[in-house]
């Protein structure tokens, strides 16, 4: 059977199922189905955005429930748009306490007739749980407000850079909303309404602190050469990987051994392509994950690709695959836990430690470094705020 939450602030706990509305507490029986994760739903349930990539309810909408689903659909931002132009808050207020009854359950019904044409008309995908345990854990992030330094900023409010971003942000409500589906390589994004962690610079990154006691960073050390050196059937050395690569290939300095092997891997040449091709085996990597058309990744993802972009993406969305079914297993760890994942930042996860779980951190680290892969060698600091950080491994 097929339920929805009808919203998502604890004090509004409402569900619809089977043409019933349920206030203040879950359904427990015959429920299999719903539209997507959030804080109130059963994780044993089937979530069905995670079927068609995350689209939205009116992409996937049938021809037969469109002129249906576009009359509510219409209706429900008509009364949002009222709601604002009255300055009634939605953020205190439950949304099915300021609509008709009659309306939130015909709404209700048709989003649950959309979601089992869904649900039988779309593929499950093979990497579902994966998906969802994902979900689960952006989720879980996205509740996560996003708080300040005040005095840091304020004392450089000197720095343009710095007082725009001040004037953006502060004294508002930010939180991390990542998507994870919008990128072609499986990294994640952030949507439209969300703190830009991704896109901010790592010295306004440095004005962030925790909720708790102190930030865990832990970032991998070359994590895409190494995913790439994995595919081409070598181990890890326990090593900077980059410098291990400055004495391999024959360089003098480590930046320009780096420089010039990741200027290599997105397909620029240089002197030094021919001894980089042979042992890390790009032929034999694209070989195996590049049809001609389409690349399948390590972990069976297809993406579109022409021979000059197959390797970069087999070997990109393979890491991403790889850091994001890492940081899943550190968020299982931290379950029932006060320390949370604050953020992930490509291949590196943000923790908000308390300092009575400080003794989590070895198990933590060794729990993301120890991937399919091989132990993964990583940097990792602590600091009350993300620009405070000193290095403990």
């Amino acid at each position: 059977m097929t339920y929805l939450i009808l919203d998502d602030k604890t004090e509004c706990i409402g569900f619809y199922s089977n043409g019933d509305l349920l206030f203040g507490q879950e359904p427990t029986t015959g429920l299999d189905k719903t539209w997507k994760y959030t804080k109130f739903s059963n994780e044993n349930t089937l979530f069905i955005n995670l079927f068609c990539e995350g689209k939205d309810y009116d992409e996937v909408c049938p021809e037969h429930l469109r002129d249906r689903w576009v009359q509510l659909n219409t209706q429900a931002k008509s009364f949002i748009r009222s709601f604002i132009e009255a300055k009634v808050s939605l953020k205190e207020n439950c949304f099915y306490d300021l609509v008709p009854r009659k309306f939130l359950i015909d709404f209700c019904d048709i989003k649950v007739q959309i979601i089992d044409y869904v649900a039988e008309n779309y593929h499950k995908p093979v990497d579902y749980e994966f998906r969802k345990d994902l979900s689960i854990l952006l989720q879980n992030i996205s509740l996560q407000k996003i708080g300040f330094d005040e005095e840091l900023i304020k004392n450089n409010l000197h720095d343009q850079k710095v007082k725009d971003f001040y004037q953006k942000y502060f004294n508002k409500d930010n939180y991390i909303s990542y998507n994870q589906f919008h990128s072609k390589t499986g990294r994640l994004t952030t949507e439209e309404n969300s703190f830009p962690i991704l896109n901010l610079s790592k010295e306004l990154r440095g004005y962030i602190k925790p909720d708790g006691d102190f930030l865990l960073d832990i970032d991998y050390n070359a994590a895409e050469v190494r995913v790439f050196l994995a595919l081409s059937g070598y181990k890890q050395p326990i090593n900077d990987i980059h410098e291990w690569n400055r004495v391999k290939f024959g360089y003098g300095d480590r930046k320009v051994a780096k420089n010039e092997f990741i200027s290599w891997l997105y397909g620029k040449k240089n002197e030094k392509e021919k001894q980089f091709k042979e042992f890390y085996n790009s032929e034999l990597v694209k070989n195996k994950y590049w049809d001609g058309k389409v690349v399948k990744n390590y972990y069976g993802k297809v993406i579109e690709a022409d021979e000059f972009h197959s390797v970069n993406y087999i070997v990109q969305s393979t890491t991403a695959g790889m850091a994001l079914r890492q940081a899943i297993k550190v968020n299982e760890l931290l379950k029932g836990c006060e320390s949370k994942i604050k953020m992930v930042i490509h291949d590196n996860i943000v923790i908000d430690m308390k300092k009575e779980e400080k003794h989590l951190i070895k198990q933590i680290v060794d729990t993301y470094n120890s991937t399919e892969f091989g132990k993964f060698k990583s940097s990792v600091k602590i600091g009350k705020t993300l620009g405070d950080m000193r290095k403990i491994l």
